[in-house]
């Protein structure tokens, strides 16, 4: 069984109140009450925090700290959304940690690197992650979403591999 925590970082007219729709506010409360909660009905939680600025490639102190508590409040894998461009990966305390996929499906494709992003393919044995794969795509002008290759292929992977160096200094 698989939970999924989602919170956000945006401004106070997206949350959700007693008589609005909305999301729920990325707080340190919240999302340890979330996960607590996850991990008592889900095997495996996964956390996915609204987080960062966008258009930025650097993982900021921000997203590292929300990583940091997701972490240590329990979760099994954390994907950090927002950022609209590919940033890097690493392992917390032997989480994997993935500050961002870049786009799928979205209209931002005026620039090269809101255009390539990843496929997040993971592989469980019960709740432990024992494998992933970053599978990247490309988002074409019109917004149809398709597997990078060739040269557009080794660029995300240079890219990516130039990322997560930034992430282990």
């Amino acid at each position: 069984r698989y939970g999924f925590v989602s919170l956000g970082e945006i401004n106070d007219r997206v949350f959700a109140g007693l008589q609005t729709p909305g999301i729920a506010p990325l707080t340190r409360e919240n999302l340890e009450t979330a996960i607590r909660q996850a991990s008592q009905v889900a095997d495996v939680v996964i956390v996915l925090p609204h987080s960062g600025p966008e258009d930025y490639p650097e993982v900021t102190p921000q997203q590292k700290y929300w990583a940091r508590y997701s972490v240590s409040y329990g979760a099994d894998l954390v994907v950090i959304n927002h950022a609209h461009i590919l940033q890097g990966y690493h392992f917390l305390e032997g989480v994997p940690v993935f500050y961002s996929l870049g786009n799928f499906v979205f209209d931002q494709v005026w620039a090269r690197d809101h255009q390539q992003g990843a496929i997040l393919l993971v592989t469980f044995e019960g709740g432990q992650v024992v494998d992933f794969e970053l599978i990247p795509t490309i988002v074409a002008q019109d917004g149809t979403v398709s597997l990078a290759e060739g040269e557009e292929l080794e660029e995300i992977l240079a890219r990516l591999e130039a990322l997560n160096a930034e992430l282990e200094d």
